[in-house]
């Protein structure tokens, strides 16, 4: 999210560059204050060609500005082929900016945190986008398709959204890799949230060291008092999420990918998620994995067993999971699929909480001073239904195929039953209490496979 904040920032960035020559695009110069202005050579009404920021373009360029205003509020507004150049080197390139259909007050106290949260909470456009965005610098690339937000009214945006994401770089062991995202996305997003990321990321610097501490501004320190997220629980309730086409290449190899992780929330108590529901599905290569694990060749040689065993290079995984609530009984329900990887193991997990309060984590969630925890905040709370169900689709075989040669799958499923059964005694040594029937159970499916279910039907304390 940090760089969606960057992107919608990105407008204002642009707007904030040192004095050029030729013409100062005066329809900006409320936001930007005096003394800071960006020139361009004037060919229209609100149209601008050779676009400079710094003296002599020294921090960056645009080849052209269009801009609409009704007052002190943007309108309209197009850059594109945009150049920025840092100090470090790094260098950023964008194809257009755009702010499309807006009412964006540009007369605004940059200086004073509460008018910030005013202006950041008061946005409202069709569309706020970065398009063909490229960061470079000497250790790696950062290329984003599309970076919008979409019917932003009142600083709250239908989606938000980055499409087309590369990142290409060097790991620490001087390994190549490359990420990329087809899409992610949130959908019914407050800016508030923005906000709160900000608070969050200057609360972690100011407690950090010394160092970090001492580069934040009095302007900092001031946002970190005035913002209280608990005050803009409207803009806290996101509607949903998309992650699809996630992929790390690692070394040329695929590693991992997430082909899709969806989630719908249906219902909100407050600032906190009630109810909803989400899948997933992805895959993992063993191989590529096996290839980083050079200097571990137990490892190396474990995972090249399991790869022989399993006949496959790439495990592929699913999982999804639905949740209700009621404020009625303060019932919790939650049904999950923990995980299935394919031909393996199958987990899944059903709980019933009781005397449950959402309201309790709102606190200890979202305000960065707060030292309460989860613990504190479920107290009061009681699991009265509890249903865990392991079901074993190939792992039990392919991990007693994998026992020292001599060793047949019989006697080695014996010998794991009965360790489990002499983990089950030393649970019990140490004050949990078991059944005879439990301890068989776990015993029986470790020997024979199938599916375990532990189920919990009496209340108990959290």
């Amino acid at each position: 999210m940090k760089t969606a904040f960057t992107a919608l920032a990105l407008v204002g960035l642009m707007l904030m560059l040192a004095p050029a020559a030729a013409d100062p695009i005066t329809e900006l110069q409320p936001f930007l204050g005096e003394g800071k202005i960006i020139s361009g050579n004037k060919t229209g009404d609100g149209v601008y060609d050779g676009i400079t920021f710094g003296e002599n373009g020294e921090k960056g360029s645009a080849e052209r500005l269009s801009i609409e205003m009704d007052g002190n509020n943007l309108t309209n507004l197009t850059m594109e082929q945009v150049v920025i150049l840092d100090p470090d080197g790094t260098k950023g390139t964008i194809g257009r900016i755009v702010v499309d259909n807006s009412s964006i007050p540009l007369n605004l106290d940059k200086e004073d945190p509460k008018a910030f949260f005013a202006w950041i909470l008061s946005l409202n456009a069709d569309r706020l986008a970065i398009e063909d965005l490229n960061v470079g610098s000497k250790d790696s690339t950062v290329t984003i398709g599309t970076v919008a937000a979409e019917n932003v009214r009142n600083g709250y945006f239908d989606e938000l959204k980055i499409e087309n994401l590369a990142v290409d770089g060097t790991s620490d062991e001087g390994v190549p890799f490359t990420v990329t995202i087809d899409k992610a996305s949130m959908r019914g997003v407050g800016a508030a949230w923005m906000l709160y990321m900000r608070s969050m990321a200057l609360e972690q610097a100011s407690t950090s060291s010394a160092n970090m501490s001492s580069n934040l501004s009095g302007e900092d320190f001031a946002f970190l008092d005035d913002f209280k997220l608990a005050d803009h629980v409207d803009q806290l309730r996101l509607k949903g999420f998309t992650f699809s086409g996630l992929k790390v290449v690692s070394n040329g190899a695929d590693l991992f990918n997430l082909d899709s992780y969806t989630g719908h929330i249906t219902d909100y108590s407050g600032a906190f998620p009630v109810a909803g529901e989400y899948t997933l599905s992805g895959s993992v290569n063993v191989e590529t994995i096996r290839g980083l694990s050079e200097s571990n060749p137990q490892a190396q040689m474990g995972l090249q067993m399991f790869q022989a065993a399993y006949g496959d290079p790439v495990v592929n995984f699913s999982g999804s999971g639905e949740q209700s609530y009621s404020k009625e009984t303060r019932t919790m329900v939650s049904r999950m699929k923990i995980i299935e990887l394919d031909r393996l193991m199958k987990i899944n997990l059903y709980t019933v909480f009781d005397n449950y309060d959402p309201a309790d984590f709102i606190e200890a969630l979202y305000d960065p001073n707060d030292d309460k925890t989860m613990v504190t905040a479920m107290k009061d709370a009681s699991v009265t239904g509890l249903s865990l169900k392991v079901a074993d689709l190939g792992a039990l075989d392919i991990g007693f195929s994998l026992a020292p040669p001599g060793i047949e799958r019989n006697q080695a499923a014996l010998q794991a039953a009965q360790l489990a059964g002499l983990g089950v005694v030393q649970a019990m040594q140490f004050g949990v209490s078991i059944t005879g029937d439990v301890a068989g159970a776990i015993s029986g499916f470790v020997q024979n496979g199938g599916t375990l279910e532990v189920k919990l039907q009496d209340g108990a304390s959290l």
